[in-house]
């Protein structure tokens, strides 16, 4: 079918054509290329043998640059045929299809201009068409290499090359698809006859479009595969390469895709059911969809709950007329069991693979981890271990979500080996349904074991292919590779010998570590370190912060025992520890050292830096927690509730507050108490993810200072309605930016009557408990002030671009709306307004506000620390029954 064309302005060809057509034709479209045009048409002057049966059809579609008097001053010279079609811009799917309708050779391919081939590529291709004359497609080796062409790097469906060259039939084989049309040679008999064409409505999957109408078309799927003719794929960093730029727009990208490719395919089957390798393609796509959603940050993240429905509706719909048999069959990538169970679970109608998986053992509580996939959020089983039952104190549904919305659970249990550790009986999972079994009769394996189980790994990649020219690379292993390594070894190895001779390792036995910023102290970290200093000194506590830091006179004054951040006396700590606890959890402050030296030998427990509010599971289900603080009913059900979207349960998180929060509720106490009659204003701005290129950009901080960060921001201080404010005796305004804009803020014009505190220096603490209103957009510090009783305005002039993706997390269990502590302002003008209301109690809703603050905490009695440490201390022995 004919999508759309383009009217040349003109077509002219550097010869005469025979009146025999060409064998080959290359099509190739032209846009903004012009910079890698040359190296593309030396490659074809490069072809070992003579040209007289190729001709090239260059498509240059409305391009702005000089790409039309390159191809010209090289078609001049060159004994190629070629044909020149200046067209106005309409695409690249448009462009095909005009170079199609010039096309006059027996097979035809679509190479992109900033690519190159091999030298005897084309001669390749016309063996292996000689020697397999009745095969359908002819598929060439892609080799993803750098933009200089000195590097070749991993593809995910290298794995098709393994075998080397042969005939394949795409429905029958698991070791191969198509998709790409750049490698891949059609007859042109058969998309004449047929129709078949681009579809330029298609932004992704236009090429597994064409190839899947061609081979239903051509009602044949006999491929041949030939491994020897190298296409070489050029990734280029300026991120402009075709795999690249499919990634800008997804929304509008998949929903067309979804509609006009997936959908528009499996309703025009001429079989109820879908054919393998059809399946194979599409779900090849749909692949990249879905881990999208595993990412931590994506744009997908931003879209409207409607178009999230959207997307949802349509990928359910095609993974139903895929099937559940294709999907199990399906192994081009080594889909993660989230993506794969939701598939199944959407495509039959709550049918999911349930294999148990040994996932993470607890050696100091003497449990292990196990977890399978279902559909149903309640799954009655028992572990089982011989003929004996056994003891599983944690159980949770974690919620797995595709486009905002529940598609699978897993289920997690923590088994209880302390009878049993040594024992070489397996453990079982049994299902109390009868008609829910579990697969390889409930034994709980490995992942990688399931995984080849499942049949979901790819085949191996095979040799990887020498690009014609490249030096080859030293080997790993050599000398000098040798002993760069064993340098790098070196001051671990002595560092650690050191410490056994020095008597360091008495003075580190056992120790539990404590850390906030290895900057910075002044967090819970320090909170809980000064507890134990104060009431358990049988606890060998150490603080670690680097050297330079503002705070390491400080906490040495204090009586501190430091190690410098990273330093080997660190190494030589971490090695002899038991616990590790911050208010961090950053990979710097968790792994300070490389894993291959300081393998994890302590417990990790998770201080926070403040009340989780927003869904950040996507960060910490990557790490390795085995206790975490909550402090709020809410924000614990959020992380250990069953179900919920954390893969944390009751038995790392514990409901005790943080240790910070000790001294904060003493001085707000005090506070209540004094006689000062000042309101006390706290303007707290946070941090933004799309605030990092403008830090580190070329131009300096000018792009931060041009922000809408900035500009809103500095707006509200220097309004008329702040500035009155100020001038009043009984207001004070302090302004705490975010560490991470601080010390970019320097410059930043405020009322001299403002003061400004930084969290580096000054007691951030005081002021909190002394405050009568804090101000922020987003920021955890909200509950900060809230534990000191004082209401929040939020100033939320970015809201959708915060929330857009970019940041660490989206929007959680806590509406700032309809759970806050105060209201929400959009804007300078509705800010203004709820600022005055909010400092002389007017507000229609502050009666409201402070029910709310005073029903959050409901532990808030200065006991904080001592609840932590009885925690961590029970995760340091067996699990009791």
């Amino acid at each position: 079918m004919e999508h759309g064309s383009l009217e040349s302005v003109r077509v002219t060809s550097n010869r005469s054509q025979p009146d025999q057509g060409p064998f080959l034709s290359l099509i190739v479209p032209c846009y903004r290329v012009s910079e890698y045009l040359p190296d593309f048409l030396l490659s074809l002057d490069e072809q070992a043998q003579d040209a007289d049966d190729l001709e090239v059809i260059f498509v240059v579609d409305g391009c702005p640059e000089d790409s039309e008097a390159i191809l010209r001053e090289w078609a001049e010279r060159s004994p190629i045929l070629s044909t020149i079609s200046i067209t106005e811009n309409g695409g690249v799917s448009r462009a095909r299809n005009h170079g199609l309708g010039l096309a006059r050779g027996d097979w035809v391919s679509f190479p992109d201009p900033d690519d190159e081939l091999a030298p005897s590529y084309l001669e390749e291709v016309r063996r292996a068409i000689a020697q397999n004359n009745d095969v359908t497609l002819v598929a060439t080796r892609l080799v993803q290499c750098n933009a200089q062409k000195t590097r070749v790097l991993n593809h995910p469906l290298d794995f098709r090359y393994a075998n080397g060259s042969r005939v394949v039939d795409l429905n029958e084989s698991t070791d191969f698809l198509q998709i790409a049309v750049h490698t891949a040679f059609f007859r042109r008999e058969v998309l004449s006859n047929s129709g078949v064409s681009f579809d330029p409505r298609l932004k992704v999957l236009e090429d597994g479009k064409f190839v899947a109408e061609y081979l239903l078309a051509a009602r044949s799927t006999s491929v041949f595969v030939c491994s020897e003719a190298h296409y070489y794929y050029k990734v280029r960093r300026d991120g402009t390469s075709a795999l690249q730029k499919s990634a800008q727009n997804l929304f509008e990208r998949y929903v067309s895709t979804l509609e006009y490719a997936h959908l528009a395919l499996l309703q025009d089957l001429r079989s109820p059911d879908c054919p393998f390798w059809l399946a194979n393609i599409l779900l090849y796509d749909l692949y990249w969809l879905f881990a999208q959603y595993q990412h931590m940050h994506s744009t997908l993240y931003s879209i409207s709950a409607e178009s999230q429905r959207e997307l949802s509706d349509l990928a359910s719909a095609s993974l139903k007329k895929i099937g559940l048999t294709n999907i199990r069959s399906f192994r081009a990538v080594n889909t993660p069991l989230d993506i794969r169970a939701a598939w199944e679970a959407r495509a039959a109608d709550g049918v999911t693979s349930k294999a148990a998986i040994l996932r993470r053992y607890d050696p100091v509580r003497q449990l292990q981890k196990i977890v399978f996939h279902s559909s149903q959020v309640n799954e009655s089983f028992s572990v089982v271990r011989g003929e004996s039952d056994v003891f599983t104190p944690y159980r949770k549904a974690r919620e797995i979500l595709f486009f905002d919305e529940v598609w699978v659970f897993e289920h997690i249990v923590w088994a209880d080996v302390s009878n049993d550790v040594d024992s070489l009986e397996p453990l079982r999972l049994v299902s109390k349904n009868e008609t829910s079994d579990f697969l390889f009769d409930g034994v709980a394996l490995e992942a990688r074991i399931t995984g080849r189980a499942l049949g979901k790994v790819p085949p191996g990649r095979g040799p990887q292919p020498v690009i014609s020219g490249l030096t080859p690379r030293k080997p790993k292993r050599s000398n000098g590779a040798r002993f760069r390594q064993f340098r790098a070894r070196l001051p671990y190895v002595l560092a650690f010998r050191v410490s056994r001779f020095s008597g360091q390792a008495r003075a580190f036995r056992n120790a539990w570590v404590l850390m906030d910023r290895d900057v910075q102290a002044n967090d819970n970290g320090e909170a809980l370190y000064r507890y134990l200093m104060e009431n358990r000194p049988d606890i060998n506590a150490w603080f670690v912060i680097n050297r330079d830091s503002p705070d390491w006179k400080r906490l040495k004054r204090d009586g501190f025992k430091l190690a410098a951040y990273r330093s080997k006396k660190h190494f030589s700590l971490m090695k002899h520890a038991r616990v590790l606890a911050s208010s961090m959890l950053d990979e710097h402050i968790v792994t300070p050292f490389p894993r291959k030296y300081l393998p994890q030998t302590w417990i990790f427990s998770f201080l926070q830096h403040g009340v989780t509010h927003n869904s950040v599971h996507r960060w910490l289900n990557l790490k390795k927690i085995d206790h975490i603080v909550t402090s709020t009913v809410a924000e614990h059900e959020f992380i250990a509730g069953s179900p919920s979207p954390f893969s944390l349960s009751e038995r790392e998180t514990v409901l005790s507050g943080m240790p910070r929060h000790d001294r904060l509720f003493k001085l707000s106490e005090a506070a209540k108490r004094s006689t000062e009659t000042t309101k006390t204003v706290v303007v707290m701005p946070t941090w933004r993810k799309y605030l990092a290129p403008l830090l580190n950009s070329d131009d300096g901080l000018q792009g931060f200072h041009e922000s809408r960060f900035v500009t809103e921001w500095s707006a509200m201080f220097n309004s008329s309605v702040v500035r009155d404010l100020i001038r009043r005796e009984e207001v004070r305004f302090v302004l705490l930016p975010h560490p991470g804009i601080d010390e970019h803020w320097k410059d930043l014009k405020i009322p001299n009557e403002m003061d400004r505190i930084s969290y580096v220096g000054d007691d951030i603490q005081s002021v909190l408990a002394s405050a009568s209103l804090v101000i922020t957009d987003y920021s955890s510090q909200a509950f900060e002030g809230a534990f000191a009783e004082a209401p929040t305005l939020y100033f939320q002039f970015d809201r959708e671009e915060f929330y857009s993706g970019g940041h660490i997390g989206s929007e959680g269990y806590f509406d700032h709306a309809r759970d806050g502590f105060g209201p929400v302002s959009l804007d300078l003008h509705s800010l203004e307004a709820d600022l005055v209301s909010m400092l002389d109690h007017s507000h229609p809703s502050f009666a409201d506000y402070k029910r709310r603050i005073s029903a959050l905490y409901p532990l808030r009695d200065g006991n904080a620390s001592k609840r932590v440490v009885a925690a961590i201390e029970e995760r340091l022995q067996p699990i009791k029954r």
